[in-house]
């Protein structure tokens, strides 16, 4: 009768911990950031994302998410790693979002706002696999981004490949398209989307539609601190502008009139972050690239 007991209360025990068992965090020990894009008409917008500290918001625990570049509070995000599940609550809003749910199973329903013209769209689990022992839960609905696209998918440990911002309503169904370019965590990669190559910060919008780089350019330093210089082919001694672009494509900064085939940036006002350029001649965009402010 010991005998029987004792396997019993070993059966409880295993049984119990393999029920507590749970899923790989989505956030680092000390620090996540994450890159994401969204899909705005004929425009897009690729900005990143942090961790910035934890919050108790209702009761629940959250870590605060902000703007990389500016330290902005962006949102609030928490999960369960028993339950497999992960919210988000954007700054502007009072009730918060299932954006992942890690225990569906093929054929259950899961309501994805990434069609904008469907706020309350069902999509169907159409497979349950395992890559480098995180689980992934695959549907049917695709993320469509940038003339690109793939199955929207549950990410053991990241979220979603569409990032964790695609059920808000005031971004979807207001925006086209949601996706995910990289995560870090603790300053180690966690995930890179391979439709982009794994680029943290592709060049979409105006500046991929246009011809670009049809001359050789060299941008040096880059990252720069305070100035760098552009050097390029101008053998025809063409008069072009150098437009500087935010994240967002809004126009921050622009030299004119340049006859020779280099020019200085300075960093002036402009805070940390990424950048992009155009150097423009007779209304063409002749090179374009990415910019780096320490």
């Amino acid at each position: 009768m010991k005998h029987l007991f004792f396997l019993l209360a070993l059966f409880i025990c295993i049984h119990s911990k393999t029920k507590a068992q749970s899923y790989t965090s989505i956030f680092g020990d000390t620090t996540t950031s994450w890159t994401l894009g969204w899909e705005v008409w004929d425009n897009y917008q690729v900005f990143g994302l942090k961790t910035s500290g934890d919050t108790s918001i209702h009761n629940y625990q959250y870590k605060k998410i902000a703007y990389q570049e500016f330290n902005q509070i962006f949102g609030f995000l928490r999960e369960d790693t028993i339950a497999g599940k992960a919210w988000f609550l954007y700054r502007f809003d009072t009730s918060e979002q299932l954006v992942m749910d890690l225990n569906l199973a093929i054929g259950d329903s899961f309501k994805i706002n990434v069609e904008w013209w469907m706020p309350d769209f069902y999509s169907k689990v159409d497979s349950v696999f395992f890559i480098n022992n995180k689980k992934h839960i695959r549907f049917n609905s695709k993320i469509k981004f940038a003339k690109r696209q793939e199955n929207f998918t549950f990410i053991e440990g990241v979220s979603t490949n569409a990032g964790f911002t695609f059920q808000v309503p005031r971004l979807s169904p207001a925006l086209y398209s949601h996706t995910l370019f990289c995560s870090y965590k603790d300053s180690v990669q966690a995930f890179k989307n391979k439709i982009f190559n794994g680029d943290c910060f592709p060049i979409l919008g105006g500046i991929q539609k246009q011809k670009t780089n049809s001359i050789v350019w060299k941008l040096s330093p880059n990252p720069f601190s305070n100035t760098a210089e552009l050097t390029f082919d101008n053998t025809n001694l063409k008069e072009c502008n150098l437009v500087i672009l935010d994240h967002y494509g809004r126009q921050v900064d622009i030299y004119e009139n340049i006859i020779s085939g280099h020019v200085i940036l300075s960093k002036k006002q402009l805070p940390t972050g990424l950048y992009y350029f155009q150097l423009i001649s007779n209304n063409k965009v002749i090179a374009s690239g990415k910019i780096i402010i320490n």
